[in-house]
C-alpha cells in the first residue's frame, strides 16, 4: 500500500474525533494534552491534573500515553495519537458530562462545594465515582462529607433530619437514596453504606428490582439491600408477634376484671390496634415504629 493513502485506524480514528466537541470552558489556549471522552474534547494542563491525582501523575509519566490506540509509523513502531499537535488522551468509556463535572471541580472554584446543598444530585454521583477512579483526594473527601451531612451514620441522627418531603440536591431526598447508594458502593465508601442501605430498604422488593433491571444498582448491591431489608423485616415481625402477645394478656385481663392498683389504670386495648400493628410490617423504616409512637397508641391507659 502506498505511504500516501492513510491507515484504516487513522481514517477510524479521524472520524470519532470528528463527532466529539471540543468543551469551552475548558478548552484552555496554553493547555498541552487534550483529553477526550465520548462526546467531549478538554485541552487542559498535565501539570495542574498531575498534582492533584496520581492516577493522571502516572498516566502523563508513561512514555506514550495512548499506544493501544496510535497509528502505526514509517519505522514500524507505534505514534500515539494527536489533535490540535498534542498527545490525544481518550477515555472513550467515560460520559463526556459527567467527566467535564470532575474537570470543573479541579480548575473551577465556584464548581462545587462541599456546603452548597443546591448541588444537582447528578455532579455529586459523578464526582463521588470519578474523584475515587481517578484519585482526586481532595475531592472524594468533599463529597463524602457533604453526603454524610444528610445521611448521617448514627440512627438516630439520621431519624431526626429524614424527610422525605424535603428536598435535596435539586430533587425530592427520598429520589436520592438509591443513586447515592450506587455512586458510594462503586466507589467503595463503606462508612457511607449501612445508612444508605437503610434508606433505600423501605422501598418495595418490586421497586428494588426494577432499580437493578434498569442498571441503575448492581446486582451484588441489590443483593445486599434485599438481603437486609428481609432481615429487618423479620425482626419487625418478631416485635409484631411479641406486641400481640401482650395486647392479648391485657384483653383477657379486662374480661377477667383484674383491677390494676395503679389508680385511673385501665387494661383496655384500643379497637383498632390490629390495624396499627398491621401497618408496622409494612415498613423497614423504623423511623415509623419507634416506642415512643407505638406505645401511646397501643398502650394508652399504660401505668406510668
Amino acid at each position: 500500500m502506498s505511504d500516501s493513502i492513510p491507515s484504516m485506524d487513522l481514517m477510524s480514528g479521524l472520524r470519532r474525533n470528528l463527532t466529539r466537541k471540543p468543551f469551552e470552558s475548558l478548552w484552555f489556549s496554553d493547555g498541552n494534552v487534550v483529553l477526550a471522552t465520548d462526546t467531549h474534547l478538554f485541552k487542559v494542563h498535565k501539570g495542574m491534573l498531575s498534582s492533584q491525582s496520581s492516577v493522571f501523575r502516572d498516566m502523563f509519566d508513561l512514555p506514550l500515553v495512548d499506544g493501544s490506540e496510535g497509528t502505526a509509523g514509517g519505522d514500524g513502531g507505534i505514534m500515539p495519537e494527536t489533535y490540535d499537535g498534542l498527545s490525544l488522551v481518550k477515555f472513550s468509556y467515560e460520559k463526556g458530562e459527567e467527566f467535564a463535572y470532575l474537570l470543573r471541580a479541579v480548575y473551577e472554584r465556584q464548581f462545587y462545594h462541599r456546603d452548597d446543598d443546591h448541588t444537582p444530585l447528578k455532579v455529586v454521583t459523578s464526582l463521588l465515582v470519578l474523584s475515587t477512579k481517578y484519585d482526586f483526594k481532595h475531592i472524594r473527601k468533599d463529597v463524602i462529607f457533604q453526603i454524610s451531612k444528610h445521611y448521617p451514620m448514627k440512627l438516630n441522627e439520621y431519624c431526626a433530619i429524614d424527610d422525605e418531603k424535603s428536598q435535596l440536591f435539586g430533587t425530592n431526598r427520598k429520589d436520592c437514596h438509591f443513586p447515592l447508594l450506587s455512586a458510594a458502593f462503586t466507589a467503595q465508601v463503606e462508612p457511607l453504606l449501612p445508612i444508605l442501605y437503610y434508606a433505600a430498604s423501605d422501598f418495595t422488593a418490586k421497586d428494588i428490582f426494577q432499580e437493578f433491571t434498569s442498571g441503575r444498582i448492581s446486582m451484588e448491591c441489590c443483593e445486599t439491600l434485599l438481603d437486609g431489608r428481609e432481615s429487618m423485616h423479620s425482626a419487625v415481625n418478631n416485635s409484631v408477634v411479641k406486641m400481640r402477645r401482650l395486647l392479648g394478656i391485657r384483653h383477657l385481663q379486662k374480661l377477667k376484671g383484674t383491677v390494676c392498683r395503679t389508680q385511673g389504670c385501665t387494661f383496655d386495648v384500643p379497637e383498632d390496634h390490629t390495624g396499627l400493628l398491621d401497618r408496622c410490617l409494612t415498613t423497614s423504616n423504623l423511623k415509623k415504629i419507634e416506642g415512643h409512637i407505638l406505645i401511646p397508641e397501643l398502650f394508652p391507659q399504660l401505668c406510668p
